[in-house]
């Protein structure tokens, strides 16, 4: 069995809401860590949404975030700390997310049965998402095959359950969660190489943003309507 950090994780019950909801954690085991080593520090940017480009188009513009941006799709966003002691532990977090039924955001025919992503950033200034945006310099980009595992799969509003329970540990093996599983998608990113201070356990590592100054610095207008377009529509 998997030993889990000790973290009070609140979620949200399909009883308590109108809305489909993800919770989402990287509080078992695995976490984040910087491309240098080092758990990610807190307040970082955690976007959950999904993409309408494959895998390969993706990987290929890892140098282009403005790019991937406008074929992103956010269904909530939460920060590193987030759901842990004092909101205060590197490299770990748990929220839950909901998308009200209201949203028409999202992908062609909106978010149910599409993939969940996350987009994780390591950036220089963290007071709101669009700025974590415009000022990271590293990121990464992973997944479950939802086709494996239908947790990775966002809910209809409808659904019974319409939620999804998704934890970063889906993404490994072994009985130290040592080993990347074969249905795992690392698009962007590393595993290994790098262990979490507070499990011990491997983390999932960011890489650089090829030339920040040039891709990273983008408009603060365009930037923030694209972030609430996806997220309010």
């Amino acid at each position: 069995m998997k030993n889990s950090l000790l973290l009070v994780c609140v979620l949200a019950t399909a009883a308590a809401s109108n809305a489909a909801v993800v919770n989402v954690a990287a509080i078992e085991d695995n976490g984040f860590s910087g491309s240098a080593g080092g758990d990610l520090p807190t307040n970082n940017l955690v976007r959950v949404g999904t993409f309408d480009i494959d895998d390969s188009t993706i990987s290929q513009n890892s140098a282009n975030p403005t790019f991937l941006n406008q074929h992103f799709f956010e269904f909530g966003s939460t920060k590193i700390g987030a759901g842990t002691p004092g909101s205060a532990t590197p490299g770990h977090f748990s929220s839950s997310l909901d998308n009200p039924a209201s949203d028409t955001s999202g992908p062609v025919g909106g978010f149910p049965n599409k993939q969940i992503y996350l987009w994780v950033f390591n950036s220089a200034n963290n007071s709101t998402p669009t700025d974590s945006f415009n000022t990271a310099f590293e990121q990464g980009v992973f997944y479950f095959r939802m086709a494996v595992n239908p947790k990775w799969k966002f809910r209809d509003t409808e659904d019974i359950p319409n939620f999804s329970n998704i934890e970063l540990t889906d993404l490994t093996t072994g009985a130290n969660s040592e080993t990347l599983s074969d249905d795992a998608r690392v698009l962007i990113g590393l595993f290994g190489g790098d262990n979490s201070d507070s499990t011990g356990k491997t983390n999932f590592r960011l890489v650089p943003i090829p030339e920040p100054a040039s891709v990273g610095i983008l408009a603060a207008s365009g930037v923030a309507l694209g972030l609430r377009r996806r997220r309010r529509g």
